[in-house]
C-alpha cells in the first residue's frame, strides 16, 4: 500500500499550496521560472535606444547652412554671417525663432482665441501682427506687444465688418 502512494505521489501532478492556501493538484510544468535578461543586457539596449533617440533628435533640429538669419518679407531666413544682403539687418541665429517666427498676412484669421499666441505693432498708424513676441523684425527700436480684446475689436473684427 505504501508503494501505491508514492507513486501516486511522483506522478505528473505535486501537491502545492494554492494562492488561497488551499491544497490542490497543479500540473509540474505550471511553475516554471521565466527566462531573465541580464542586466548588462537591458542596459545595453536601453543606452543604444536613447543615444539612438538623440542623435535623430539632434539632426532633426540641426540649423540649416549658416549661423545668422535675416528678415525677408514676413519670415526669417538662415544665411551664413560672412554674406551680406542690401537693406538687410543680419543677426545671429536663433533656431526657435528661425522656425517660428512669421507675420500674420491675413489678420482676418486672427480671433479671441489668439490671445497670447499673437502679438502686433502699430508703427505709422500700420498694424502688424506676429506668431512671437520680442523685438520687431524690420524697426528694431519697437517691441511687439500681445495682441488683446481691444486690438481685435478695433483693428481685426471692425475691419472684417467694414469691408463686407
Amino acid at each position: 500500500m505504501m508503494k501505491a502512494f508514492n507513486r501516486k505521489r511522483r506522478g505528473c501532478y505535486r501537491r502545492k499550496r494554492g494562492i488561497s492556501g488551499t491544497s490542490g493538484n497543479v500540473p509540474t510544468g505550471a511553475y516554471k521560472k521565466a527566462k531573465l535578461i541580464p542586466v548588462k543586457t537591458l542596459a545595453t539596449i536601453t543606452l543604444a535606444l536613447a543615444m539612438g533617440a538623440g542623435a535623430m533628435l539632434w539632426w532633426r533640429d540641426t540649423p540649416p547652412s549658416g549661423s545668422c538669419m535675416y528678415w525677408a518679407q514676413d519670415h526669417y531666413e538662415p544665411i551664413p554671417c560672412g554674406q551680406k544682403i542690401p537693406g538687410a539687418r543680419i543677426i545671429a541665429l536663433d533656431s526657435i525663432r528661425l522656425k517660428n517666427f512669421r507675420r500674420i498676412t491675413r489678420p482676418d484669421t486672427i480671433s479671441y482665441q489668439s490671445k497670447g499666441k499673437v502679438w502686433y505693432s502699430k508703427i505709422s498708424g500700420k498694424v502688424e501682427f506676429y506668431t512671437w513676441g520680442g523685438e520687431h523684425p524690420v524697426v528694431f527700436d519697437y517691441r511687439l506687444k500681445p495682441v488683446t480684446k481691444y486690438i481685435i475689436d478695433t483693428y481685426i473684427l471692425s475691419q472684417v465688418i467694414t469691408s463686407e
